[in-house]
């Protein structure tokens, strides 16, 4: 059975299911997804709207179930869903919503991506996307092409400080070795 995770890399960020209309840019991050009973509009910094679920949102994240619950502004149109700007890009935010969603997992193997992930991470508080973005960190892949960045961002989050490890393990700079020697 072939795999239907969807592989990216730095040279195929774009997105294919990007799809267009005269009012906006709206990304699908899943096409099996329904998202015709969604209940609030996450738009990108860069202006891409995500249709999702106020309740998976919640369930994935403590800062979403707390934002939540305080009461909304009125949206500009009476029929329209409230919309929650993002500081992320829409690339940040469909990779975001990958992971957190019930649908195939991406596999990210763009540092750029992971260390905006991880920001994302801590931010949101998203338990799955600081395991997720783990597992991806110490790919040996990703410790090939540069062992010394997947330190820099394993090191920006408490939760990944065993991927720092193996990173530093994999660095040419044995100093940072040195670094896990060191009281904690």
């Amino acid at each position: 059975m072939p795999d239907s995770t969807p592989n990216y890399s730095s040279a195929s960020l774009t997105n294919p299911l990007i799809q267009i209309n005269s009012t906006s840019v709206t990304t699908m991050f899943s096409d099996r997804l329904d998202m015709t009973n969604a209940d609030v509009i996450l738009r990108s910094a860069d202006g891409k709207e995500f249709r999702a679920h106020k309740g998976i949102l919640s369930v994935a994240s403590p800062v979403f179930s707390n934002m939540f619950t305080f009461p909304q502004p009125p949206s500009p149109e009476p029929s329209s869903l409230p919309i929650v700007d993002m500081c992320e890009t829409g690339n940040v935010l469909d990779e975001f919503l990958r992971c957190i969603y019930p649908v195939p997992r991406p596999v990210v193997k763009d540092l750029g991506m992971l260390e905006a992930l991880v920001a994302a991470e801590k931010k949101y508080e998203t338990e799955v996307i600081t395991k997720l973005v783990g597992s991806w960190l110490v790919a040996p892949e990703i410790l090939k092409e540069d062992p010394l960045r997947v330190y820099a961002i394993a090191r920006t989050s408490k939760d990944l400080r065993d991927q720092a490890r193996v990173a530093a393990k994999w660095s040419p700079a044995p100093a940072l070795m040195i670094l896990f020697t060191l009281p904690r």
